[in-house]
This record gives C-alpha cells, sequence and structure tokens, in this order.
C-alpha cells in the first residue's frame, strides 16, 4: 500500500470493534465482523505460538481473556484453539483465518507482540502475507522487526511488498476506535509513525 493515510483519516477499530462488557471479545472474528460491518479499519495484535503459527491475541500471557494460567508463547496451535474468550464462544483465531475472512474489505494494521526470539515472527509474517490481496500495515515498537521482514524477503525470494506497507511510527496520531475500558486512555503519548 502507498498510501498510508487510512492512519490518520478514517477509524481503526483498536483489537476489532469488540465490547468484552457485551460478550463481543477484542481480537475476536466477531469483533472483526462488528469493524467490518461499520466500515472500520482493524488494528490486530499478533503472537507466534511455539509451534510456529500466527495467532491473533494481544496478551504475553492468557489468564485475562481465557482464564488458563500460561504464557501464549509456551502453547500450540492445539493447546489454544478451543479455549473460549471471556467465557463466550469465540476462540482466539489464527491470522491466517482473519485474513480470509476480511478479504480485503477494509484496511488491516497489524501489531508484532514479543515474547519470543526476534525474527520468528516476522519470516512467519512475510510468508502469510505474501498472498494477502487486501490492504494492509505493519507496526512495531520494535524497529528491528522491519530489517528482519526485508530480510526474510530476500531469503524467501518472495514476492516484494513493497517498503510503504511497514511504518516505524506514526507521524499523527491514528483514530482508533477504542473499546469501552480505554477510552479513558490518551493517545497523545503514542509514537508517531514513520515511513521507511
Amino acid at each position: 500500500m502507498k498510501n498510508l493515510d487510512f492512519l490518520t483519516t478514517s477509524l481503526i477499530a483498536h483489537r476489532g470493534f469488540f465490547d468484552n462488557e457485551k460478550g463481543i471479545p477484542e481480537n475476536s472474528m466477531l469483533a472483526f465482523q462488528r469493524a467490518i460491518q461499520n466500515h472500520y479499519n482493524i488494528e490486530l495484535d499478533v503472537h507466534i505460538l511455539k509451534d510456529g503459527k500466527i495467532v491473533v491475541f494481544h496478551d504475553d500471557h492468557l489468564k485475562r481473556m481465557t482464564n488458563l494460567d500460561t504464557a501464549i508463547k509456551d502453547c500450540t496451535y492445539d493447546d489454544v484453539k478451543n479455549l473460549n474468550l471471556l467465557n463466550t464462544n469465540e476462540k482466539i483465531p489464527l491470522l491466517q483465518e482473519v485474513l480470509d475472512f476480511v478479504a480485503g474489505k477494509v484496511t488491516i494494521l497489524i501489531e508484532l507482540k514479543y515474547d519470543t526470539k526476534v525474527g520468528l515472527l516476522e519470516k512467519e509474517l512475510v510468508k502469510i502475507l505474501q498472498n494477502y490481496k487486501g490492504q494492509y500495515a505493519v507496526q512495531s515498537f520494535r524497529p528491528i522487526c522491519y530489517l528482519i521482514i526485508l530480510q526474510s524477503q530476500i531469503l524467501f525470494l518472495m514476492t516484494y511488498i513493497p517498503l510503504t506497507k511497514f511504518c516505524l511510527k506514526f507521524q499523527k496520531t491514528p483514530k482508533f476506535l477504542l473499546g469501552p475500558f480505554e477510552k479513558s486512555r490518551h493517545l497523545k503519548n503514542m509514537s508517531k509513525f514513520v515511513i521507511i
């Protein structure tokens, strides 16, 4: 994507258009469905599991969202695929499932979460995104990730993903549509995106 105006000109449903109190968990397929229905772009978080699968989940630990007292990095997809999010029927989705569902209907802002060795998540992400036709951008608070993504593209001889799809810092504060519990938080202290 050459134009990243969506970051500052349209609403982005942070972790999807969720409401944890009303049974629509953050980073769930239901939250993403609601975002699409309301024409909001989607911000989501990704972790890599012990078996190399990428899941959409915010926390480093599963306790808050699933009541399982373990770190997500120590799990395989088989360990987490049947866990209910906040006692609903919603499950932890694979990134590929979310991409297939969104299918370019709205833009996706993917935030990389780190609790494993740097490089593992980026390499798997490049593999998954090479065939995605929709618009997306990748963000991280660890700038080294962008170099690893570019290196991964060369090593795997993958389709070139334009550099402008990747951001280091915000130029302007994005217009995030915050969940109910987040409305008291201010985005003034967010770092600003700079395009590589």
